[in-house]
């Protein structure tokens, strides 16, 4: 098989529930691959196979072994298509998520960030991808301990939601998950403001760069 008829391949498997004979077609095509030396991809189809191979190896819980497959992937898409299409985001998004899962806090919330900006440039700021993207930023600020700034994000990126979306069930996953967040605060005795629960936006959600504090 062609590594682009493996990914497909890969992909019906998943979608059927055969993640481990997704796993073993992917890995198999990408035999002749380091992911932990300077080279990238020399196409873009083998790079996005071996970013969905470090998607299905970080649902396995192995984040480490899916850290350096993703950000080899996430490099060579960069550098074939740009930071802007569908599949460089896509290995962006996994990248992200292997560092949160890893502790990596910090790279993940400097991925999400650039996530944001990628999908609002490519999709717009109100697009789900974007939402989504800001919403789980701001739960990595706040495991990060950033809590003023998460309640804060996701507030705005919840009203927002809520207001183009009104019967999506993210928004409801928005709203407990700042229900939460806000608890936490008040447990901890936290003094810093936060924007009333019926606030709703009006305008664009504010995509600047969300890097925590250094």
């Amino acid at each position: 098989m062609s590594i682009a008829q493996r990914i497909d391949y890969a992909r019906s498997r998943i979608n059927r529930g055969d993640r481990a004979r997704a796993v073993d077609v992917l890995r198999t095509g990408l035999l002749h691959v380091n992911p932990t030396d300077d080279n990238t991809a020399l196409d873009a189809a083998t790079a996005t196979a071996a970013a969905l191979l470090a998607e299905l190896t970080l649902t396995d819980g192995d984040p480490a072994a899916a850290l350096p497959c993703a950000a080899w992937a996430y490099r060579s898409l960069q550098h074939l298509l740009g930071a802007r299409f569908p599949e460089t985001r896509f290995a962006l998004k996994v990248l992200a998520a292997a560092h949160r899962r890893a502790g990596n806090l910090t790279e993940a919330a400097n991925h999400y960030s650039d996530l944001v900006r990628h999908h609002t440039t490519a999709e717009g700021p109100r697009a789900l991808p974007t939402l989504a993207a800001q919403a789980t930023l701001a739960l990595v600020l706040h495991q990060g301990g950033h809590c003023a700034q998460a309640c804060q994000l996701l507030a705005r990126t919840a009203a927002t939601h809520r207001a183009v979306y009104p019967r999506h069930p993210d928004g409801t996953r928005m709203h407990h998950e700042l229900t939460r967040m806000r608890a936490s605060c008040l447990d901890q005795g936290h003094g810093h403001p936060q924007e009333p629960t019926g606030h709703r936006a009006t305008s664009q959600p504010q995509t600047a760069d969300r890097r925590p504090p250094a």
